[in-house]
């Protein structure tokens, strides 16, 4: 009878311990994650991107989803981009700057989009991704780490290219038609607060190259968010700019 008994509390621990398991696979995390950002009314991010050749840029994004008003500011460059419901700024230098407007507002447009949920932009391209990442975990994150073969990071490189070929397309004014895209590299990191299930950080590194317009182009950049202020951010306020009498 003890015999019994030990058998079923061994089996009702790998029960649980199973369950346990299946609670925390990396498909269930994610999922978690898409409902907390789903929630979420404002963030601020501080990023850094880097590119080829030897390009490196830093700064800091704030947006509110609620009210539709977000400001980012590179450290490096001088330029500040303010957009709300009813205008779009783009100041360099203080001095509200015409030149490249559209440009800096289609890329503003796109930030704002993604940053709402990184992972969420990236299963539009393939709806199996949530499955796709190895886990750690230690006292207060999850940190899921990108596992898909080499079809797995066509797919996921070949979307985010066509979005950035059509967006390159708005700003020239034609279509630009890509071939023969080859990935080389894609590592994607995500660190998650269990007890948010928000994204504290977000890692992407990306190098791959397509033919276009018969000529082959060579792509090799990265990006890290870290992600602060959830739904406590001050408000973002619209920018000084500078006048030629000084005021």
């Amino acid at each position: 009878m003890k015999k019994l008994g030990v058998f079923y509390l061994v089996f009702g621990l790998f029960i649980l311990t199973a369950c346990g398991n299946k609670t925390l696979s990396t498909s269930n995390i994610l999922k978690n994650v898409e409902k907390a950002h789903n929630k979420i009314e404002s963030v601020e991010i501080k990023f850094t991107e880097t590119y080829e050749p030897n390009g490196n840029d830093t700064g800091i994004e704030q947006f509110n989803y609620k009210n539709n008003v977000g400001a980012l500011t590179y450290d490096n460059l001088a330029v500040t981009m303010y957009k709300d419901s009813e205008e779009f700024f783009l100041l360099v230098n203080g001095w509200e700057n015409p030149q490249n407007k559209s440009i800096y507002e289609l890329k503003f447009d796109n930030q704002m989009n993604q940053q709402h949920n990184q992972i969420s932009y990236l299963q539009q391209f393939d709806d199996k991704l949530y499955q796709k990442f190895d886990m750690e975990s230690n006292e207060d994150e999850y940190i899921l780490t990108y596992t898909g073969d080499k079809e797995d990071q066509l797919k996921l490189v070949t979307g985010i290219a066509k979005e950035y070929n059509e967006s390159l397309g708005i700003i020239l004014g034609e279509d630009v038609q890509s071939t023969d895209l080859t990935v080389e590299l894609l590592h994607i990191k995500v660190w998650i607060d269990k007890d948010t299930n928000r994204i504290k950080k977000f890692q992407q590194d990306m190098e791959y190259s397509q033919f276009v317009g018969g000529k082959e182009r060579n792509y090799n950049q990265g990006v890290v968010y870290a992600y602060s202020k959830y739904n406590k951010m001050d408000k973002i306020k619209k920018p000084n700019i500078a006048t030629s009498d000084g005021e």
